[in-house]
């Protein structure tokens, strides 16, 4: 059995949050992954796995839901991600539950490198909903612009973090560069799944131009998927020799402290997280100015931002904070301030304000009270 993708500190904070409100938290997957590490830990938070393998159990796994639902007296059931929701909502109307809410964690990343039919049942999915949660207000612009989606029917709340586990030290630093090599090099990272939606190949433009100016420069990435076409990339680019891989890593705030400059160099966000890890590891950022970013980040103040789709502006912004201290030291002090907004508090606040408006008489708070999803 897989790790769920259940284990995001965005699902144990919910659980946590809700229980402390007086609700049940239950979660589950389509298919048939392990428990969550926290569901153990945290106040009880009671776990389920459809068992589907393939899109053909799709319908088979839509009933099981259902029927679940129906047994618990399920108030809110709340989807994510494409296929949960196809599943969540068919479940949802077979049960007759009284709120179907689906989480749009993206906004136009499947326009970009998705197939028609995806960005046909993103639309579709949403629509179906009886609320959609988003975790920026950009996100809201899109769907309610580019999809129609009544704005009514949108709620913005954006990811909370607990920054104090978010910092690393400066000894995680110190370990991190002496096992990679690193000691006295600038180091640019960037945290990113291997997607081309993240923009890798202008950061690979970037470093290229850069290396004569700054020769000790070497790139670090950190981040899930494929690396094979991206370490082709970097060949083809003429900087495989300073590119270190380091795939997916339990300990992203050691490796963002070990960074000197961290680079986000995505082509779309919705609001991203890796923007909060940054600054709450007070680490100089720079970032496209997509999505959300603008509702995290002030440019020039904790973050410079950059066009997306633009090396020449990507490699300019890099080289002003290597060789400019005054405006590094800004960045750094006026990091880890910003993000402290983004609490878990007001998150879990955000989420019972939408279910409670919209079933009144059933999700009001109470010792014992009703059941999430």
């Amino acid at each position: 059995m897989s790790a769920t993708s259940l284990e995001g500190a965005y699902f144990r904070h919910l659980s946590e949050g809700f229980a402390a409100a007086g609700h049940e938290f239950h979660c589950g997957t389509l298919g048939q992954d392990r428990p969550p590490a926290w569901a153990a830990s945290s106040p009880p938070a009671r776990y389920f796995a459809l068992g589907a393998t393939g899109r053909r159990d799709w319908v088979r796994a839509a009933v099981r839901l259902a029927r679940y639902v129906r047994r618990n007296r399920i108030d809110v059931l709340q989807t994510h991600l494409v296929h949960g929701a196809l599943v969540g909502t068919i479940a949802a109307r077979l049960a007759g539950t009284p709120l179907l809410v689906h989480m749009r964690h993206h906004i136009d990343d499947v326009r970009l490198s998705g197939s028609a039919l995806h960005v046909a049942a993103d639309r579709l999915l949403a629509a179906a909903a009886d609320a959609v949660l988003v975790p920026s207000h950009a996100a809201k612009r899109y769907l309610s612009e580019v999809e129609h989606l009544d704005p009514e029917r949108i709620t913005v709340s954006h990811l909370g973090f607990d920054v104090n586990t978010l910092g690393g030290t400066a000894e995680d630093r110190e370990r991190v560069r002496a096992q990679l090599g690193l000691d006295g090099q600038l180091v640019v990272g960037c945290v990113a799944r291997m997607s081309p939606n993240k923009g890798h190949s202008y950061l690979f433009e970037a470093v290229n131009d850069l290396t004569t100016d700054l020769p000790d420069l070497r790139l670090v990435l950190v981040g899930e998927g494929d690396a094979a076409p991206y370490r082709d990339a970097a060949r083809r680019a003429g900087i495989a020799g300073r590119t270190l891989f380091l795939g997916q890593r339990s300990d992203v705030p050691a490796c963002l402290r070990a960074m000197d400059i961290v680079v986000l160099p995505s082509l779309s966000e919705s609001f991203s997280q890796v923007i909060i890890e940054t600054l709450a590891a007070s680490r100089p950022l720079v970032a496209t100015d997509v999505g959300g970013a603008r509702e995290v980040v002030s440019d020039g103040d904790n973050a410079l931002l950059i066009p997306p789709r633009d090396s020449g502006a990507l490699r300019d912004a890099i080289h002003r904070v290597a060789t400019d201290d005054a405006l590094r030291a800004r960045l750094v002090e006026h990091s880890r301030p910003s993000v402290l907004r983004f609490s878990v508090s007001a998150m879990v606040s955000d989420h019972l304000a939408l279910y409670a408006r919209a079933t009144p008489r059933r999700w009001a708070p109470r010792a014992g009270g009703r059941r999430a999803l």
